[in-house]
């Protein structure tokens, strides 16, 4: 795993990882999107992680053309100041995450 990724956490190996929110070029972000290597950022390196889709739990939804133009699901599931989860949100989340696991 490369270095920039010292804080990618695998929940379970190789299917889902938790992080802070990745680092995007601002150029990537002004464009709202672009290729996988058009930008100095941790997506190249996110792919090369093994990522194929990142369920935001930040309300960013603005962020789906940043990252699927590089190739990646998106979805922004927000939750509130911090906190962790609700039940109601967790029931939401889950079948997202799967919806990405059964495309593999």
């Amino acid at each position: 795993m490369e270095p920039a990724f010292q804080h990618l956490y695998w929940v379970i190996d190789d299917v889902l990882a938790g992080m802070p929110m990745p680092y995007i070029a601002l150029d990537r972000r002004m464009n709202l999107g672009g290729a996988l290597d058009a930008y100095e950022d941790e997506l190249r390196p996110l792919e090369r992680a093994g990522i194929k889709a990142l369920v935001c739990l930040l309300n960013l939804p603005g962020d789906a053309p940043v990252f699927e133009s590089a190739g990646f699901g998106f979805r922004c599931c927000p939750i509130s100041n911090g906190q962790p989860p609700s039940r109601a949100q967790i029931a939401a989340i889950v079948p997202v995450i799967d919806d990405y696991r059964a495309r593999q």
